[in-house]
């Protein structure tokens, strides 16, 4: 019975990741990030329920390693380049450990350690237990950029941020089934329990990947909605009413502003205040803030009673939230560095 159970769940599975692909392909591809990740993730996402049809295959068990290995510096890289966020660690050494490893597994299943004793043997589960270790670096790693991306004043929407949060937690769901699946199962007596519970977090993610996906446009083209085909005149009202607002209570010195808590505040979603900005001011949102807090500051900088004040509290009195973001939207929009822009102050 519990077997029936499982394999209706899995089939399930496999249908979702199949329309899942279908939708993509016909989407087309917007960019050559969102192909190569979304393919990768569909690909782990099939290759998992792939392993539980085979049962305790050896060579698909390699497989799904092999490829969550790979997809981990994958989703870093992504997140890298969609959030543009600068490592410490160059890319490529997130890369060879993966390849090394994925090299070293297939060699194992082409050398003939595919043998039901070598499956239980201490070199196998050691390898498995290394692999484990590694993608979990990676899943983490991945949470870090994230938190990096969402927290450091990146010009990146809000949509997009909420997506890259389901691609990580769909990497974390992954990492937890086969860990679920490799490990326990090895040593449990309950494994059909196990399986069954594979099975349904399994389901459960593509569900979530396939869902998510729709609703932010990467599975399917997306417009902004039914309710949002309002006339421009509409929109710019909207505009005007946000605009008002935030200059007249001062919500652009609030550090931690941003889309969501705009929306917040204006009792509707960030949908329409991202549209509604990117209409009246021709800015993102986060571009929209940050130029009144260039514009607060230039005021105050100007003033001869703060010319003794650091410029980085002022920036941070004036709502920028760190040091970095402060510079760096300082250079593009005045083509100067803020010091330089105080130094040429003074000498007038």
């Amino acid at each position: 019975m519990i077997e029936t159970i499982i394999y209706i769940v899995d089939s399930i599975g496999v249908a979702v990741v199949l329309a899942m692909l279908i939708l993509f392909l016909r989407r087309g591809v917007k960019k050559p990030e969102e192909k190569y990740l979304l393919f990768a993730l569909l690909l782990v996402q099939g290759m998992v329920l792939i392993e539980f049809f085979t049962s305790m295959h050896y060579a698909w068990d390699v497989s799904v390693t092999v490829l969550e290995l790979m997809f981990g510096p994958l989703l870093i890289t992504y997140i890298q380049k969609v959030g543009r966020v600068q490592g410490k660690i160059p890319l490529w050494t997130f890369y060879i450990p993966s390849l090394l490893l994925a090299i070293f597994l297939i060699l194992g299943v082409a050398t003939g350690l595919s043998e039901e004793q070598f499956y239980y043997s201490p070199v196998y589960m050691t390898l498995e237990f290394v692999c484990f270790i590694a993608v979990m670096f990676f899943a983490v790693l991945a949470t870090l950029y994230l938190q990096r991306v969402r927290y450091g004043n990146v010009e990146v929407e809000a949509h997009l941020i909420q997506w890259i949060s389901i691609l990580v937690f769909c990497f974390f769901g992954l990492i937890l089934v086969e860990f679920i699946y490799l490990f326990i199962y090895s040593f449990s007596d309950g494994s059909e329990f196990l399986w069954l519970t594979d099975s349904f977090i399994s389901l459960g993610l593509n569900c979530i990947l396939l869902w998510k996906g729709i609703e932010y446009g990467f599975f399917v083209d997306h417009q902004v909605g039914s309710n949002e085909d309002l006339s421009d005149r509409r929109w710019i009202e909207l505009f005007e009413q946000i605009d008002t607002k935030v200059k007249k209570e001062g919500l652009y010195l609030q550090s931690e502003m941003r889309i969501n808590e705009l929306a917040r505040e204006m009792s509707t979603n960030g949908k329409y205040i991202s549209r509604a900005i990117n209409l009246g001011a021709g800015e993102s949102v986060t571009n929209y803030l940050n130029m009144m807090r260039l514009t607060r500051f230039k005021e105050l900088i100007g003033q001869k009673e703060n010319a003794h004040m650091n410029i980085y509290a002022l920036a941070e009195e004036c709502g920028f939230s760190s040091k970095s973001s402060f510079n760096r939207f300082f250079k593009l929009r005045e083509g100067i560095t803020p010091s330089e822009y105080k130094d040429q102050l003074l000498k007038n």
